[in-house]
């Protein structure tokens, strides 16, 4: 015989798992954020001046720890 657990109700996952994947989803929601304004700038920088010199790109997205 199988008995179902509901985890959302057990004190472990309301301690633990829900705040856990609440911080998980902000900070992933952050990052992309960060990594779309990286993409913005560099498309910007591109658009004015042309091909930028990979140590340009290197340091810009250095900058915002992101990639384009």
């Amino acid at each position: 015989m199988l008995i179902q657990i509901d985890v959302t109700k057990l004190p472990s996952y309301q301690l633990g798992l829900e705040p856990g994947r609440e911080d998980g989803l902000e900070r992933g929601l952050a990052t992309g954020m960060d990594r779309g304004r990286m993409g913005l700038l560099l498309r910007q920088l591109r658009v004015q001046f042309g091909p930028l010199p990979p140590e340009l790109e290197a340091r810009v997205q250095a900058a915002g720890g992101g990639t384009d």
